[in-house]
Order: structure tokens, then sequence, then C-alpha cells
């Protein structure tokens, strides 16, 4: 990477591979400097832990983006903003210093898995921070950025329902390259169509907001109270069930004992599956956890089978999602699944069209390459931001 007052990384097609190269090093330097710390200081003070977590985030932003310099402080915002939540930044950002203020929440988590992904979330802003030459000499902003699986307020975020919002690219995407690898692997392991199993897949955790609370321990349960326990569900009482390889991987944020115990003996669970094996379906079904589900959409889009996405509840979004189009590149489910079978019905006697679809949204998810997205995302925030802050900046016409 060549060094310059305007240089981010993704900017030049000429450095695109060292950049890509050099981001997903960063982030994983980044992880393994936090580990190394944190097993080699079990008994450190919290404030050791936010110093060297400090020290690491800036030395890595600054060699994925050498425009400015950066400081990581820890401080009481929430005296300030009262209503804000815990997983979210502050950033104050001019022509040469960007600034990251933290809750003293994350300062007193002494927890190596905090701060690890803490420094994972925070660099991922640094590829699409705003060129220098997009300041006057005295001009700056201020603004919140909402570091968790999803933000609600009019800020930046990596998963939004706010419309008033800049979404930018997720971790997950910035830290693997843009799923370079995921990309290289379908590619060397494509099924053609008509050899995939006429079937549809879906493998995931027990993530999400619970929609109500679960029934009490004896008394009948449909699993509507989570959405992906209730897709599991509608899936075992289908029609098209025998078409239907679509189970929970792994058990997670349910503690009550009676609760994993009436999923496991509801037959919900299913074995985890390689990636490359998720290749050899004609559908795979994509839905929310906590939030929009990062990388399951843009894997399964990338593995060039035809995706059934269930509604996201919340109207959770990403930055590329202005790109889905129902029935071009996707195929749309209901969030409570009312459709479900006509769906999976289709699939089956959809003649053509099916693959097309699929390979509609695979061309989508190799376009929205690393380089490009983070560009893309760089010229959204200086558009966000100019917009936002017309009335209290004056900017540099």
């Amino acid at each position: 990477m060549t060094s310059g007052t305007d240089q981010v990384v993704g900017i030049s097609d000429a450095e695109s591979s060292a950049a890509l190269g050099l981001v997903q090093r960063v982030c994983a330097d980044a992880t393994r400097h936090i580990d190394v710390f944190f097993a080699s200081s079990p008994n450190c003070t919290p404030q050791d832990a936010a110093s060297t977590v400090s020290a690491i985030i800036s030395a890595a932003c600054k060699s994925i983006n050498p425009s400015y310099e950066y400081r990581v402080i820890f401080d009481h915002i929430n005296d300030f903003m009262p209503n804000m939540h815990r997983e979210l930044c502050i950033v104050d950002i001019n022509k040469t210093i960007c600034l990251f203020t933290f809750p003293k929440f994350w300062f007193h988590v002494n927890n190596q898995n905090h701060m690890a992904q803490l420094a994972k979330r925070v660099i991922s802003l640094s590829p699409v921070l705003p060129r220098r030459s997009f300041f006057c000499d005295n001009s700056g902003f201020k603004f919140v950025f909402e570091i968790g699986d999803n933000g609600y307020m009019a800020s930046v975020a990596f998963c939004s329902k706010n419309n008033f919002g800049c979404l930018i690219p997720d971790w997950d995407f910035i830290s693997s390259s843009g799923y370079a690898s995921i990309a290289r692997e379908f590619e060397l392991t494509r099924v053609p169509w008509a050899d995939r199993k006429a079937a549809v897949f879906w493998r995931g955790g027990t993530t999400g907001v619970r929609r109500f609370d679960p029934p009490d321990e004896g008394k009948p349960d449909d699993f509507r109270w989570l959405q992906r326990l209730w897709l599991c569900k509608v899936a075992r009482g289908s029609v098209h069930r025998n078409m239907c390889d679509i189970a929970i991987s792994n058990i997670v944020q349910i503690h009550e004992e009676h609760l994993v115990a009436r999923l496991r003996s509801e037959n919900l669970m299913g074995d985890y599956v390689q990636r490359a094996e998720i290749g050899k379906f004609q559908g795979i079904i994509d839905i929310d956890g906590n939030s929009n589900a990062w990388s399951g959409l843009f894997t399964a889009l990338l593995s060039g089978a035809c995706v059934f996405k269930v509604g996201s509840e919340k109207d959770y979004r990403q930055w590329y999602y202005f790109r889905l189009s129902p029935f071009k590149n996707y195929i749309p489910i209901s969030h409570d699944f009312g459709d479900f079978d006509d769906a999976i019905s289709w699939l089956l006697h959809s003649g053509g069209a099916a693959s097309e679809v699929a390979a509609a949204g695979q061309a989508l998810a190799l376009e929205l390459t690393f380089d490009k997205s983070t560009t893309n995302a760089r010229d959204e925030l200086e558009t966000w931001l100019r917009e936002s802050f017309a009335v209290q900046r004056t900017l540099c016409a």
C-alpha cells in the first residue's frame, strides 16, 4: 500500500489485492495480540486491559488507513447520553485525528472475548472513513457508531432498522476481506444445478429476541416465541417436509433447562454441516437471528443456491439490501411462514426459474467485492455526514 493523505483501503484497483490481504491480516493480528495479552496477564486490572486494547486498536486502524492518527478512550458516555445503549462508541473525526470514545462499560468488562470483539468492530470502520480532502481545515464531525449486532438510532451501523442512519459493511465482511476465501471455496467445489439436491437447507443457532414469553414447563409449545425455532417447527409439519433439511445446530441464549429439553425432544436439532455441503442444495433459507444473519445471507448467495429469505420482523437491513430484489435474486417468505409451503412448492415446479434466481443472487454477491463495497461505503458515509450535519457544520463547497 502506498502512502498518501487520501489513501483508504480499496480506492486503488492496483492495490486491491494487497489491501485485501492487509485488512484480513491486521484484524487477525489484533485479535491475536489481545488473546496473547490476556493469556500472559490473567490478573491484569481493567485499566491495563483498556490501555492495551486501545493501543492495539489505534495501531491496527493506522495500518489499514494511515490518513489519521487514532485515539481510543473510555468515558462516561451514558452520563450525558442516558438513553444510549452500551454497544456503541462516539467517533470524533477531523482532518488529522479520529477519536473513538467508548462507554466505561467496556472498560470494566475485563473479558478477553469482549475486548477482542470490541477491537474487531472498531477496526472495521477504518477502511470506510472519509478522505481527508472531505474536510475543511477547521471542520470536523462527531457521530454515533453502533457497534452491536443491530442499530436503532440515526447512526452509523452494521445493521439497522432506522431509515436515517448510514449502513457500512459489517465486521465479518471486513475482517474476511469480503468473504474472499468463501467465494473461492464455492468456486472450487461448484456443483451444477441439475446435480444439486432438490431441497432447502438451513442451520443456525437459537439467537434472536423472544417474541413473547415461552410456555411454562409442561405446557404445549409451538415455538412461535422464537422465529428460528418456529421455522424448524413449520418445516417439520410442512407437506414438503421431505424437501426440508432445516434444523438448529447449536443452542445459545436459552438458559432454561426445560426449554432446552423441550426443543431437543421435538427433534428440532440437526448436525453441524460443513460449508462446502450447502453448495449441494438448490435452496437455502436465510432468517434473522439477533439481527440480520450477516455471513449467513452472503454465504448463501455465494453458494449459487436459490435463497429463500424470511422477512425481518424488525425490518433490519444491511448496507447492500437495497440491491436485493424479490423474485429476481431471492425468493421472499413471510415472517409468519404463511407462504412457506407455497415457496417450497415453487422450487419443485419452477422449471428453470429457480436456477435463474440463484444465478442472479450469486452474481450480486460476487459483484459486492471488498474493494467496491468499502469504496461505496466511504462515499455513502461522506454523503450522510454532509447531509446530517449541514446545519451544524460549514463544509467546503
